[in-house]
């Protein structure tokens, strides 16, 4: 869902202070759900329903205390804000359906977050976008980038969406990690992958749509961000 940047502030603020929450709490219910964020335009991008997004409030919890401390609350705060612009979106390579962004957001080992999301499922008999996790990807017993994954990733063609400056400046710091074989990082995607260009044609699209809405109805142009967040998703 496209929203204004107040709407957007004021959702990534409100992220913070349920984030907060959660973290303070002595005792958390094992199905209890945080609200996140509305669905990124990007993942509407993708084909994805446009539902509310959630975590589990004791996935939170894990995430923090117990399997990722790199991850601080500052971190996590920023969820929001870095999946509304995420650096590539990949398919899951271990889960069929599912859906892996990956962040230009760092923890605090300085280590690239990877976000994994159930999609369209049902918790709490409410449709919802589920983040699974949320953790840099790291080699396995240590605290760098596994470059490798990302790597294979891409070799093995599940890219779906890729924001080209931010890949490839992440891959431009991987250096002689990579066995790039003299290839150009940018035609390692396929034409079909869509990139940043077709997100913003796609925010371009729901601005028109909202103005010409407001214009019909005769709203003033103060309302068009309200319109446009309330668009559904293109045909």
């Amino acid at each position: 869902m496209q929203l204004s940047e107040e709407q957007r502030r004021a959702e990534e603020n409100a992220w913070k202070k349920t984030l907060h929450s959660v973290l303070s709490k002595q005792e958390i219910s094992g199905s209890g759900l945080a609200y996140v964020m509305e669905t990124p335009l990007v993942l509407e991008l993708l084909g994805i329903e446009p539902l509310p997004v959630y975590m589990l409030e004791s996935k939170i919890k894990e995430i923090r205390m117990e399997d990722h401390p790199s991850m601080s609350e500052a971190v996590l705060g920023q969820l929001p804000h870095e999946l509304s612009d995420p650096m590539i979106v990949f398919k899951s390579r271990s889960v069929h359906g599912r859906l892996v962004a990956c962040l230009a957001l760092t923890d605090e080992d300085g280590v690239n977050v990877v976000v994994p999301f159930e999609l369209e499922t049902v918790k709490q008999r409410r449709k919802v976008n589920l983040i699974v996790s949320a953790y840099g990807r790291q080699k396995r017993g240590t605290r760098e980038i596994d470059y490798s994954w990302f790597w294979q990733n891409i070799n093995e063609g599940n890219t779906v969406y890729v924001n080209k400056i931010k890949a490839d400046a992440f891959y431009q710091s991987a250096g002689l990690q990579l066995p790039m074989e003299g290839k150009r990082f940018i035609n390692l995607f396929g034409s079909s992958i869509k990139t940043e260009e077709d997100l913003v044609k796609l925010k371009m699209q729901r601005e028109a749509e909202a103005e010409a809405t407001a214009a019909r109805q005769g709203v003033s142009t103060e309302s068009i961000p309200e319109a446009i967040s309330s668009l559904s998703p293109a045909e």
